[in-house]
């Protein structure tokens, strides 16, 4: 994965009349990656935020899922190019 990174000097001028523009890449590697896989419909979460608010819970619409650095690796080598 690349980050890219801007700095510019110029505000006000449009990017032609900017001589000052630095732009450069950094390669990155995450150690782990989490995201929340959402596991209901819209009538679904509305179903477990109503009944959360009745039964005072707390809804359940999803799973937090967590990658760690070797199944990321492992995912990378099985697609190849297109993960990076």
């Amino acid at each position: 994965m690349k980050l890219i990174e801007i700095q510019a000097t110029c505000k006000f001028a449009p990017p032609s009349l900017c001589p000052n523009i630095d732009v450069s890449t950094t390669d990155t590697s995450p150690t782990d990656i989490s995201y929340w896989k959402s596991q209901v419909s819209a009538l679904g979460y509305a179903k477990e935020v109503v009944g959360s608010i009745i039964g005072g819970g707390v809804p359940v619409t999803g799973v937090l899922r967590e990658m760690k650095q070797d199944e990321i690796k492992q995912v990378r080598a099985k697609e190849g190019s297109m993960s990076s």
